[in-house]
């Protein structure tokens, strides 16, 4: 999920995207167009995993969507 939400957001703001070798996805100059109108349209991330999802939300996310108890949450936020 972390590839894909980096190039999401590369794309989103306009960006070209080529991916690395030995990626999860194989992207040569991939572009998305026309760009959105919006200055910057936001990514929402849904998940609460510690190890890799909330990293993903704190590097590309502008909206975090979880559930649990608030004492969980308040931890995690």
């Amino acid at each position: 999920m972390d590839e894909a939400a980096a190039a999401m957001r590369a794309l989103l703001d306009g960006r070209e995207v080529t991916s690395a070798p030995g990626a999860h996805y194989a992207f040569d100059g991939l572009r998305h167009a026309p760009r959105p109108l919006q200055p910057r349209l936001p990514i929402m991330i849904g998940g609460s995993g510690e190890k890799q999802t909330l990293r993903s939300v704190a590097r590309y996310a502008d909206l975090w969507n979880a559930m649990g108890p608030v004492d969980v949450l308040r931890n995690k936020n």
